[in-house]
Parts: C-alpha cells; structure tokens; sequence
C-alpha cells in the first residue's frame, strides 16, 4: 500500500491509501493520553494506534489487508465505497 494523498485539518489528519488496486480513506486524530488513532470511514473494524502519524501510517496497509482477508474467509463483502473513492 502507499500513500496516495494527505491533509491536515485542524482536530485530525485525513490520508487516502492505495490498497489492492482501491482507495482507502483514513481519519488520524490525536489521543488525549499521547500518540494518534486511525479509523476508515468505509472498512468498519479498522483501527491502528501509534505513538505518531508516521507511525500508524506504517502500520495501516497490514491492519487494512489483514481486517480484509478476515472479511473474505467469513464471507463479508466490504463496503462499495471502499473502492468507489
């Protein structure tokens, strides 16, 4: 996965990363005790936590393959917006 755009707003920082050919948005917003929590607003489940913005973006492309791996061995068809953006 890489990182295909990013902006900072003034509560969170907003990326959209390539995976498998899609775009997935992610939401970055700071933590009250330290560090930052990323959330999709199109893959439910998906969340990565780290000290910084560099770091939970490392992190994002394998929590992102491994939440959709999951979804296609139980059968759960993501969201159509996740390749729609």
């Amino acid at each position: 996965m890489k990182k295909a755009s990013g902006h900072k707003t003034k509560y969170r920082h907003e990326e959209r990363l390539a995976l498998n050919g899609c775009t997935l948005p992610i939401h970055i917003e700071p933590l009250e005790e330290g560090g930052y929590l990323a959330r999709s607003p199109v893959l439910p489940g998906f969340l990565v936590e780290g000290e910084t913005v560099e770091q939970v973006l490392e992190r994002a492309p394998g929590v992102a393959s491994a939440l959709l791996e999951v979804m296609r061995e139980k059968g759960i068809a993501p969201s159509p917006l996740f390749c729609a953006i």
